[in-house]
């Protein structure tokens, strides 16, 4: 796991200059003390905690377990995880200080390889920026031991001012096109992204549970789409509205709109067009997955007349060429 934190956590004031070298030193010892605690704390609080979730679990416990962190750090003690598993290495110009790790560019920080493979895993970040024009940089990254592969927290980088989940080759990149960054130059801002094992990438849990409150808000049952629904929901409403298309007199052969679903939107041309597809699949089988989605939304996926009479009449939109 590779780390590029530039930040503190939240309530910290830089205090640089303000006090004597006496107190400094005594600011340094306590901090000192305050890792080694840390340490400690989470020593005994895990089995107590490993205990509780055990007796949750028997009680008939509601909702998912939270996950355990794997590692974590506080820069403004020092280098070591809090887990006291993967302490950190500074190289180039990265530098530990009382206000936290402090690059400027030319530096990093970074951590021997996990002992595991990662599947569905959070970023998650306290950091202050130096400049809010500042483009692209990983605020934490983690990323295969050949360092070709990674998932990382990165600012500015496709949307100027804006944070996003960043990858190699932008593969698994996604901007979630929220508000331009306002107050990193000021405090310390928190940022989250959620990695799911399926591939998807969500922004921090606040965001996901506001997105469960408004369709829970608006009567909207959330579940999972399989990569077959989603390219069935895809294909379904081309064909239903090219087949509109058809009723209205707009296009006059069925061969036209595949034609130019095919030279003018890249359609593949495997698949011959939407037309030919959906007499390949079967209009009837178009029909039943139709009038099924339409039960949830009678509006968007009412099937056509023109397709209901070629099935009742068991004909194909190639007889209308």
């Amino acid at each position: 796991m590779a780390a590029a934190l530039s930040g503190v956590n939240p309530g910290e004031r830089n205090i640089k200059g303000k006090v004597s070298s006496k107190d400094t030193a005594i600011i340094a010892k306590l901090r000192s003390s305050e890792e080694l605690l840390l340490r400690e704390i989470a020593r005994i609080e895990g089995p107590v905690r490993e205990k509780l979730l055990q007796a949750a679990e028997k009680s008939g416990r509601k909702g998912p377990i939270p996950p355990k962190p794997i590692a974590g750090w506080n820069f403004t003690t020092g280098l070591s995880d809090v887990n006291g598993k993967l302490p950190v290495t500074l190289k180039g110009s990265a530098k530990q200080t009382g206000e936290g790790l402090i690059l400027d560019g030319r530096g990093f920080a970074t951590t021997v390889p996990l002992p595991f493979d990662l599947a569905d895993k959070t970023l998650e970040v306290w950091m202050k920026l130096g400049d809010l024009n500042q483009r692209g940089g990983g605020a934490i990254t983690v990323q295969d031991n050949r360092g070709v592969l990674f998932d990382s927290i990165v600012f500015g980088e496709r949307q100027p001012k804006r944070w996003m989940a960043g990858s190699n080759g932008f593969v698994r990149t996604k901007p979630f096109n929220g508000s331009e960054e306002a107050e990193g130059l000021n405090k310390p801002v928190h940022v989250a992204i959620v990695y799911q094992a399926d591939g998807t990438v969500l922004p921090n849990s606040e965001v996901e549970q506001v997105i469960h409150t408004e369709s829970a808000r608006h009567g909207i049952q959330r579940r999972f789409f399989s990569v077959e629904e989603i390219q069935n929901r895809v294909m379904l409403a081309m064909i239903n509205e090219a087949a509109r298309v058809l009723e209205d007199g707009i296009a006059l052969r069925p061969l036209d709109i595949d034609m130019v679903k095919i030279f003018g939107y890249g359609f593949p041309r495997w698949r011959g067009g939407p037309m030919h597809f959906a007499d390949q699949t079967g209009l009837d089988e178009i029909l039943k997955l139709l009038k099924d989605y339409a039960m949830t939304d009678d509006f968007f996926w009412r099937p056509s007349s023109l397709l209901e009479q070629l099935v009742r009449e068991g004909r194909t939109f190639s007889d209308l060429n």
